[in-house]
């Protein structure tokens, strides 16, 4: 018999005003993020726009995920990286 393996899949489409600022404050986010349930997947950036990136989350539980962008460090941070633009996109792997 086959094992399947099911992983929901948080994909964000990122489009901060500075790419710089906003790495550094995604990068310090991963230890909390693992409190919701997030695990990192591939980043990819934009060749055409360095300054838009994908983001790739894997998630058990989507909407404990979704408490991450509730959470009051997930707000500081977006606070000292400026305005970003987001698109999701939820999905599972099968």
């Amino acid at each position: 018999m086959n094992k399947i393996i099911v992983n929901k899949i948080i994909m964000i489409r990122i489009m901060p005003e500075n790419y710089d600022a906003w790495l550094a404050a995604h990068n310090a986010g991963e230890q909390a993020r693992l409190e919701y349930g997030i695990t990192e997947g591939p980043l990819y950036r934009d060749v055409k726009n360095p300054n838009v990136a994908l983001v790739t989350f894997h998630v058990d539980d989507v909407e404990r995920a979704r408490g991450w962008f509730q959470d009051e460090r997930f707000k500081a941070a977006m606070k000292r990286y400026g305005r970003v633009e987001r698109e999701f996109c939820v999905g599972e792997r099968k």
